[in-house]
């Protein structure tokens, strides 16, 4: 190796020239040089460089930059150790994170990382179906912004129940650590830094549910920060007006970039689906990537079988609907607005079952008859909520609503109606069809209702044949995992299960059943809750049951549905499910759309990643063979092997040699790529390759440079998006004059001000370096060659 050594050599070098030392490239910014020891202060040349900043010569080994130190002779056992030692990218693997995955991603799965590194956008919307790898997909284009340099902090929101379920595929298919933030970590957190420091600095990744991001003190915090990487799963559900929809737009207009996941992207209501569409829009300059696949698209089997059972009532059934219809009649007439809306709930409950609707008229009663008074309780603290999801257990306000004028006689109609309710509830038409599906198989299946109350009752009636576990909203994140696991290891035949086990669970290994014991009113959640089973890794085919009541109110609900479903199907594509083709949903006229926006289809990457998954999987083959085939220290020969080889004139039209470099990353943006470069010679000279080699490489070099493609599509979109942020803090900086008066003694509104100021001003101060980071640069990339094979 050529060692710059001794003080009269170090006192030559010039300041700014290039050195390599411990595998990077450095450029020398000071040399000191004290009893014999040189110090050189040195600034990184390489982006993916260690943050070192001086050398203590002769202790640390530095070489010129361009010498190559020395060559040797390798035998081909010493030869795996340099090829099962590289990692990065390759001109036809331009995805760095595939490498480094420990499981092959499927090809469809490397489209939004292709799409960021091809400079699409900053915002992608991954909407492919229930099942086909979503969260893969979404790790990888995570990763590959990590191994680039440009997501070092990274935000993962989801539901509560997916929490851990993303950190261990996180972990296992990628090997990226991330913590999980609950209210517990976060009081840790809060705790433990200073009182003027906010809890989220650092790097990493971490992952927050979507009800615990949205309550004030933690979104404060969180909005307070830039973020490089946003990820939103189940992004359906931050669609509309609610407080998630609120907080998810004020984190996604703070980061650089935004991924939003959901196989349901529209619900049938085109105002909700422009809104998710323009998730962290600064301006119309910033389209959204859009990423839509069906299994059909892919070449997966559509095996699913599909039967709506249309059930006639009993007589105790209808009993009970004429009389709700006929008491919200009498309701409706008395024109008041807030028992409306009692109606309303009282008919969704019916839908369900005939326990939900005898809860909330058991519900109502107290109210009108106010035994039903509210405690006083102490406030939670703001840490304490968003744990889980009481939604399919919540009893309106409406409910209390008075809807006659003569008080005594509604209370009367509502006894009557408990009391039908009461003996409908004993042998309801559902009941007793769920009882038939579950006795004629010993298969396991999910039955999903909407309410906790139907829940309960459909339990208790199952365990009375087989073992069953049950999910909803009020389980904390242990009784939730316990529910699933006692499913998953077949302590649990049957899981009974509220929405809130309608999104991101994989149970496809477990079970291929699953039934609607009512239907919902979202096509999203019907979709939502089929995808649990029929997902990547299903081997059997999946059975499907909706119970439905022929005629009625639950008629008009399936037409409404099927109507929602052809909406969505003509305005986002995809495969209309056949077993809703035969509702009808009145005049087409009606399915127009008014949701255009902006949308960049990056549908046409499929052969491109294609390619890459190909080049991948070879690659991760020879890893794989060499790593099982290395004995020893596993340490790498010193200099650059070399080697004599004869296999490949197969595929080479002459002989010569076949250098294999790799190129360093310059700037943030690009990545360390590994290329093979051949020089073709009429006659390999017969001296030693030492005496001849050094002078071929500098030409291959060249080559080599050329051949690697470049990140400037991607710095270039990634800056536009931060000259977006720029201008947001900029603007956000000048609101704060005359947000406030302060009054004439009084100094806390200044002190506010001067608070917010200071936080901005740090925030500008980020955007300008990562801008000056993205910017383009004139340095030559920095040429490393790894090894050279000779072919005769």
């Amino acid at each position: 190796m050529c060692d710059v050594r001794g003080d009269s050599a170090w006192q030559r070098m010039p300041l700014g020239v290039t050195v390599v030392c411990r595998g990077f490239p450095w450029r020398v910014a000071r040399v000191e040089i004290t009893d014999g020891v040189a110090a050189i202060d040195v600034h990184r040349a390489a982006a993916d460089a260690p943050p070192l900043s001086t050398f203590l010569s002769p202790f640390d080994r530095l070489a010129a930059c361009g010498e190559v130190p020395g060559w040797r002779q390798a035998s081909r056992h010493r030869l795996r150790h340099v090829i099962a030692a590289l990692d990065g990218a390759w001109p036809d693997a331009p995805l760095a994170s595939v490498a480094s995955a420990t499981s092959a991603p499927w090809p469809h799965q490397l489209v939004p990382a292709l799409a960021m590194t091809q400079g699409r956008g900053t915002r992608i919307l991954l909407a492919d179906e229930v099942g086909l790898g979503k969260t893969m997909a979404a790790g990888l284009a995570i990763a590959e912004l990590i191994a680039r340099g440009l997501a070092a902090r990274v935000l993962l929101l989801t539901p509560a129940g997916l929490r851990d379920q993303w950190r261990t595929e996180l972990a296992h298919h990628l090997r990226m650590a991330a913590e999980v933030v609950d209210a517990r970590v976060l009081a840790n957190l809060v705790r433990d830094v200073p009182a003027d420091r906010s809890p989220w600095l650092g790097s990493g990744c971490r992952i927050l549910s979507l009800d615990f991001a949205k309550q004030p003190a933690v979104l404060r915090s969180l909005a307070q920060e830039i973020w490089d990487a946003l990820v939103i799963d189940e992004a359906h559900t931050v669609s509309g007006d609610s407080q998630r929809a609120a907080a998810a737009r004020a984190l996604a207009l703070r980061s650089r970039f935004v991924l939003l996941l959901t196989a349901t992207p529209h619900n049938g209501m085109p105002q909700s689906f422009r809104k998710l569409v323009s998730l962290g829009l600064h301006g119309d300059r910033d389209p959204i990537v859009w990423v839509r696949r069906g299994r059909i698209d892919l070449g997966f089997n559509q095996a699913r079988k599909t039967r709506t059972w249309r059930l006639h009532s009993t007589a105790a059934e209808i009993d009970v609907q004429r009389a709700l219809h006929a008491y919200a009649a009498r309701v409706d007439n008395g024109r008041r607005p807030e028992a409306r809306l009692a109606m309303i709930v009282l008919k969704k409950r019916a839908l369900s079952s005939p326990d939900a609707l005898l809860c909330s008229l058991r519900r109502r009663l107290e109210c009108l008859t106010g035994r039903d008074v509210p405690a006083l309780s102490t406030a939670s603290l703001p840490f304490d909520a968003g744990e889980s999801d009481d939604g399919d257990d919540v009893q309106p306000a409406a409910l209390a609503a008075r809807g006659f004028a003569d008080h005594n006689s509604e209370l009367d109609a509502l006894r009557a109606l408990a009391a039908l309710a009461d003996k409908a509830r004993h042998n309801a038409t559902k009941y007793g069809l769920l009882d038939r599906i579950v006795s004629r198989t010993t298969e396991p299946a999910i039955v999903f209702t909407e309410y906790r109350d139907t829940l309960h009752a459909v339990a208790a009636r199952l365990s009375l044949r087989t073992s069953v576990a049950v999910i909803h909203g009020g389980l904390d994140r242990v009784g939730r995992g316990d529910a699933i696991r006692r499913f998953t290891r077949g302590d649990a035949r049957i899981l009974v299960a509220t929405d809130a086990a309608a999104e991101g669970l994989n149970l496809q290994a477990r079970c291929r059943f699953v039934i609607h014991l009512d239907l919902p009113w979202a096509p999203a959640t019907l979709a939502q809750r089929v995808g649990r089973v029929d997902r990547i890794g299903q081997s059997r085919e999946v059975r499907v049951w909706h119970l439905a009541s022929a005629g009625g109110h639950e008629e008009a609900v399936v037409s409404a549905l099927a109507k929602r479903l052809r909406r969505i199907h003509h305005e986002i594509g995809g495969a209309f499910p056949g077993e809703w083709a035969e509702f009808p949903v009145g005049s087409s006229a009606h399915l127009g759309t008014d949701a255009e926006v902006a949308r960049n289809d990056a549908g046409d990457l499929a052969p491109n990643a294609e390619r890459v998954a190909r080049a991948a999987h070879l690659f991760r083959s020879l890893q794989a063979t060499i790593s099982s085939q290395v004995h020893g220290d596993g340490r790498p020969p010193r200099g650059v092997p070399w080697l004599r080889t004869g296999r490949l004139t197969t595929l080479l039209r002459s002989g010569g040699v076949v250098f294999l470099f790799t190129v360093f990353p310059r700037r943030r943006g690009e990545v360390r790529t590994h290329v093979a470069v051949q020089i073709s010679l009429t006659r390999v000279p017969r001296e030693s390759p030492g005496l001849w080699l050094p002078w071929l490489v500098a030409r291959a070099a060249d080559n080599a440079i050329h051949a690697v493609s470049s990140a400037d599509l991607l710095c270039e979109c990634a800056a536009t998006r931060e000259r977006e942020l720029v201008r947001r803090a900029a603007g956000e900086h000048r609101r704060l004059h005359g947000r406030w008066q302060p009054a004439l003694f009084d100094d806390r509104a200044s002190r506010v001000i001067d608070v917010a100021r200071d936080r901005i001003d740090k925030r500008l101060d980020a955007h300008s370096r990562r801008l000056d980071e993205l910017s383009g640069t004139d340095d030559r990339p920095f040429v490393v060659p790894v090894l050279a094979l000779i072919v005769k």
